[in-house]
């Protein structure tokens, strides 16, 4: 007769198991939001140069990416540009030098701040320079990513024309959502 040897298993605790399963897990997530935001919250500073005869203009963007833009027209996102202002620099935040109409010899850096206000954000808005001859110098795109949005741009002219110039504030479908003028002179 033939002796037969069997195995009888004990009941381990699987509770050891899906603990390691569940560090395991929460180890890969940190991982991928950690590789994530090194790569995407990067800023990227864009730095035009434009020349239009004897007039140089130097845009500098800071371009972040922390907030997702979200693209909604500006009527249904009720974008109202509640004040556009030219400065002579921008200081805790706010506008310092404040004009309308600068002598040639005076002119070097021009900020245009406006004050935004839109029921959705984060919202896109851009401001577009146009030189006295009517030559588009700058397109600067700006993330409203507050209420109220408090933003600013700015152009530096070495050579500036003199005569009237623009700022249109638009929106990412192309509509002027408010536009202010300043004055270079002799």
């Amino acid at each position: 007769m033939s002796k037969i040897v069997g195995y009888t298993s004990k009941n381990m605790p699987k509770w050891p198991f899906v603990l390691i399963g569940i560090i395991l897990l929460c180890w890969l997530i940190l991982y991928l939001l950690i590789t994530s935001y090194d790569e995407n919250n990067k800023p990227v500073i864009l730095t035009t140069s434009t020349t239009l005869g004897a007039s140089t203009t130097t845009t500098t963007n800071i371009v972040t990416t922390t907030l997702q833009s979200v693209y909604v027209p500006s009527e249904i996102a009720d974008i109202t540009v509640e004040q556009i202002v030219f400065a002579k620099a921008i200081e805790e935040r706010g506008p310092v030098g404040n004009f309308k109409k600068m002598k040639k010899d005076e002119v070097g850096r021009v900020y245009c701040y406006t004050t935004i206000n839109c029921s959705i954000i984060p919202q896109e808005v851009r401001h577009v320079w146009i030189d006295p001859n009517g030559n588009q110098i700058a397109d600067i795109y700006l993330t409203i990513s507050s209420q109220p949005g408090y933003t600013y741009s700015y152009i530096t002219l070495s050579e500036p024309l003199l005569g009237k110039w623009q700022v249109q504030v638009k929106d990412f479908a192309d509509t002027t959502l408010a536009k202010s003028n300043f004055t270079i002179s002799e």
